[in-house]
């Protein structure tokens, strides 16, 4: 894994966030301060508020791409209530999207959140896995380089888990990321069955993070309540969380 931090980013970030990027037991480290021309990434923004800067974003429909299809729940599926957050046991928020390549996508799109959402099982979704991932961490080359097949095997096991995959930075790993650090990651580990897109805004960065995170991170999300119900830095290769929530989803 590989740290990123956050130390040095300005004090609006660290405020809204309470939180700094690493990338854990790597020998490399990098300030995302450092990325960009003189200047930091967007603030990530509260939940439900606008992220400027591109990327992961909390952004309602009118950011979507000209012609870009966004998918919408099943009827009956009002987007579940209680505390919205990016913590465990908190739904994610309705408007968070990013901007990337959806499973199988040729032209980039926004891809909301929403299109995960489950609440019945009509649409068979089983697992969301987010992942949060970033250039020079052999970890996440490690997760990715295995990911299509994993999300094979799980489909031949009657599974269907949807993977995002989020990049924090460009293929340099010294700025800030854009859609063409999506299109390099997904073509670099053929991600042919799982969505890929850049996310400068840390949309799934917990506040509880204690300071600094490690990526590739682990967002696990129930579909038929979008409720956060494991996070993890790192990854577990058997992915033990995720198909206890899929089997137990399945069928459902």
């Amino acid at each position: 894994m590989r740290f990123v931090h956050l130390f040095l980013l300005p004090a609006a970030l660290l405020m809204v966030m309470g939180v700094s990027t690493g990338c854990i037991g790597g020998l490399e480290s990098a300030d995302l301060n450092d990325m960009a021309d003189g200047s930091a990434p967007a603030p990530a923004p509260e939940p439900g508020m606008d992220a400027s800067g591109g990327g992961g974003s909390m952004t309602g429909p009118a950011d979507a791409s000209p012609g870009a299809p966004d998918a919408t729940p099943a009827p009956g599926c009002d987007w579940p209530g209680g505390a919205a957050g990016t913590e465990v046991g908190e739904v994610v928020p309705e408007s968070v999207s990013w901007q990337g390549f959806g499973a199988g996508d040729e032209v980039e799109r926004r891809i909301a959140i929403g299109e995960f959402f489950d609440c019945d099982g009509e649409l068979g979704y089983d697992a969301l896995l987010v992942i949060t991932s970033q250039y020079g961490c052999p970890s996440c080359d490690n997760e990715a380089s295995g990911l299509t097949a994993k999300i094979d095997a799980w489909a031949a096991e009657g599974l269907t888990v949807k993977v995002v995959t989020l990049l924090l930075e460009d293929p340099s790993g010294r700025q800030p990321a854009t859609i063409d650090a999506a299109e390099t990651w997904r073509d670099r580990f053929t991600l042919t069955n799982s969505a890929v897109a850049f996310d400068n805004s840390f949309s799934m960065i917990p506040r509880s993070a204690g300071g600094s995170i490690g990526t590739p991170y682990q967002t696990l999300i129930n579909p038929r309540t979008m409720e956060i119900v494991n996070q993890q830095a790192g990854y577990d290769p058997s992915y033990t969380e995720l198909l206890r929530l899929a089997r137990a989803n399945e069928g459902m």
